[in-house]
């Protein structure tokens, strides 16, 4: 049976690409899947990534656009929400949240750790954090799936080249989720998604090809947003000093009928004469006043993703400062496989000639819980359902450095911890570790417990966010933040790039701007501690206890400190430059994990439980993670026939051609093509 894809613009069902959560799992799987069907079509306009921003086109003829749109726009939202965990065109929630990153990804990078492994309301077992679980380990491609649902049809509707800067922003996002989706998995039918391709078979484009595409739409949004603030020379009405039209008098001293072509009187719209004005060639605006008015009405209802502290929608240079921002993330991922252009790339996109990047809080853009009128996801999945407790890795970061995090965002265990009959060797568990006494955090890998009462299952009151504190602070889902460009540009300097700046700066800049907390809420308990633990020059040596004893004593694997040196290695360097930006970045994991796998930093513990991956990963060192310990891709995993057969056709010569190999496999450990192992100064385990 021929297998076809038809995309629509509204009523779409995000439950057949595996839109799953906690509590009520669709069915799972094939989130790339080729065989979803709708009945309402757009055709595809195959200009999807064709921004036409000279058109002329008028404040009224915007307005009708706008009007005409409402669906596909509502649709777009609902592709923006799904970015962070939303559902079914509603906010980021739980659900969709947890199966998007806390199952997966925020595991991978060690900042959470699953508890337990039953999910009886989802009837699948998740034995350890690499398990091959077909209800969970496609969950992170969910947000590009709603991007091609829900963006694309947008993206080739004929009435959104009326308002090609809304286009170009949708564009911008849906390449954003590619970025993403490509970092996760590797090759995809980038193309043919974009263009609603209607029919299988599908064909995937390999990591690089989407790199370069992206890179050039990102180019053509700016120069769209530049000619939108821009001005062109044009031939007006001259007006007198107060602002009136002069107008072409007769030798009476009356004024002139302006005639039509046909020679006939011009009258207006209300069947007034029209007279001659006098013209002079004058700089004009390219957009009108009102038709500005429009787009940043249009950006606050149906984008959402400006601060609070952003006054203007309709002042576009942020989406320029965003591009350029994506841009110089797409270049630093580049570094170890192609730095010619990595260079060229990151050097252009902070020029301020061309816009430059994100430099203050209030150009951050991201989904803010503060304005949804929702909670974090991450309350209700760390909170209600227990569903992820810390990472110890992370965590023993966090107290080897002193960071400000240890002094107020996480609990102490929940409850008495006793050391298990079962305990390993090499253990110093005391018999029972006290109720409240202690910040622990769960071994990656170890095989978790059963059920969410701590009670019953120890690892589930081990060390968590402090909901309270959470939920008051409310944490913004970002897609860029300003301490991850300062980071990035940390790296470009110590590289010798022209990042505009100084490494030290960016670095310490990073990390006063690092808070998760929102930046309007009043309690933002981490500029307290800031400027403390800027002077920590060397980690404590903690080691790791876990008080089950159901895991060996770990020493710390962080062996640089906070404060920075001149002379230190670049290689130095670059280990607190990352360390600090896998801090910064958290709860968000995608792109902690993509420098851990293309640098391999920072330095985490093995992640135990190998066995449940699909053979490909190994334990590697005992006492600290290597690279054949760190999960290079998510699989594909399909189960359809039509997509096996594409996979297979395309999907997998794909992947061999970014990995500049033969032959290449679907499994965890493949490598992709920015991941070569040459992004570091030095060799490194």
């Amino acid at each position: 049976m021929k297998n076809s894809k038809i995309f629509v613009y509204a009523a779409l069902a995000l439950s057949a690409f595996g839109m799953q959560s906690c509590l009520d799992y669709d069915t799972p799987g094939d989130e790339l899947n080729a065989n979803q069907e709708t009945t309402e079509t757009i055709i595809s306009s195959g200009k999807a990534d064709v921004i036409d921003y000279r058109k002329e086109i008028s404040a009224a003829e915007l307005k009708q656009a706008t009007r005409e749109m409402r669906t596909q726009l509502g649709s777009a939202l609902k592709a923006i929400y799904s970015l962070r965990g939303g559902k079914d065109g509603n906010a980021p929630a739980a659900h969709a949240y947890q199966f998007a990153y806390s199952l997966g990804p925020d595991n991978y990078v060690q900042y959470f750790c699953v508890p337990h492994s039953d999910f009886p309301y989802s009837s699948f077992t998740l034995r350890s954090t690499y398990d091959m679980c077909k209800g969970s380990i496609g969950g992170p491609g969910a947000g590009f799936s709603a991007m091609k649902l829900d963006m694309a049809p947008t993206l080739n509707a004929s009435k959104i080249d009326y308002m090609p800067e809304i286009k170009a922003i949708f564009l911008m996002l849906f390449n954003y989720s590619a970025i993403e989706n490509a970092d996760l998995f590797g090759p995809m039918p980038y193309t043919d998604f974009k263009n609603l391709k209607e029919e299988s078979p599908f064909t995937y484009d390999d990591v690089k090809k989407i790199y370069y595409k992206v890179e050039a739409d990102l180019d053509t949004a700016i120069n769209c947003f530049k000619y939108y603030a821009g001005q062109h020379l044009a031939m007006v009405d001259k007006e007198d000093a107060d602002g009136n039209p002069i107008y072409v008098l007769d030798s009476d001293g009356n004024k002139i009928v302006l005639k039509t072509v046909a020679g006939k009187d011009s009258v207006d719209a209300d069947g007034n004469l029209v007279y001659k004005t006098e013209k002079e060639e004058k700089l004009v605006d390219n957009r009108s006043k009102d038709y500005k008015k429009q787009i940043g009405s249009t950006i606050k209802n149906r984008v959402q993703l400006l601060s609070s502290k952003y006054v203007d929608a309709s002042d576009l240079s942020v989406w320029i400062r965003f591009a350029n921002s994506l841009k110089l993330r797409m270049a630093i991922h580049m570094t170890g496989v192609d730095p010619v252009n990595a260079k060229k790339w990151a050097e252009e996109a902070v020029d301020p000639k061309n816009g430059g990047v994100i430099e203050k809080e209030s150009d951050e853009i991201a989904l803010y819980v503060s304005k949804t009128g929702t909670a974090h996801p991450l309350v209700e999945i760390t909170g209600s359902w227990h569903d992820a407790v810390i990472g110890a890795s992370f965590m023993n970061l966090l107290e080897n450095l002193d960071h400000p995090y240890m002094k107020y965002l996480f609990t102490k265990n929940e409850v008495a911890l006793a050391k298990s009959p079962r305990a390993v060797s090499g253990t110093s568990a005391p018999a029972v570790t006290p109720k409240g006494s202690v910040y622990v955090g769960m071994r990656n890998g170890v095989t978790p417990g059963i059920g969410q009462a701590a009670a019953a299952n120890p690892y589930a009151g081990y060390s968590t966010l402090d909901k309270d504190y959470f939920s008051i602070c409310q944490p913004p889902l970002y897609f860029m933040k300003v301490s991850e460009v300062c980071f990035l540009r940390a790296e470009g300097a110590i590289r010798g790039w022209n990042m505009q700046g100084e490494a030290k700066d960016f670095y310490e800049k990073g990390i006063r701007t690092a808070y998760l907390e929102d930046r309007d809420s009043p309690q933002k308990e981490y500029t307290q501690y800031v400027e403390q633990y800027l002077n920590v020059d060397a980690p404590k040596d903690i080691p790791y206890v876990d008080p089950q004893g159901r895991s060996k004593d770990m020493r710390s694997v962080t062996k640089v400190g906070v404060k920075w040196n001149d002379g230190d290695s670049q290689e130095t360097k670059l280990e607190k430059i990352i360390t600090q930006k896998y801090i910064a970045s958290f709860p968000y994991s995608y792109e902690s994990w993509v420098d851990l796998r293309r640098v391999g930093y920072p330095k985490l513990f093995p992640i135990l439980g190998t066995r449940h991956g699909d053979g490909s990963i190994k334990l590697g060192k005992s006492n600290v993670q290597t690279a054949v310990n760190i999960m290079r891709r998510i699989p594909w995993a399909a189960n359809d026939p039509q997509t096996k057969e594409d996979i297979a056709n395309s999907g997998l010569p794909a992947l061999a051609r970014d990995a500049d190999m033969g032959v290449a496999r679907d499994i965890q450990m493949q490598h992709l093509w920015w991941d070569n192992g040459a992004s570091n100064f030095e060799t490194t385990e």
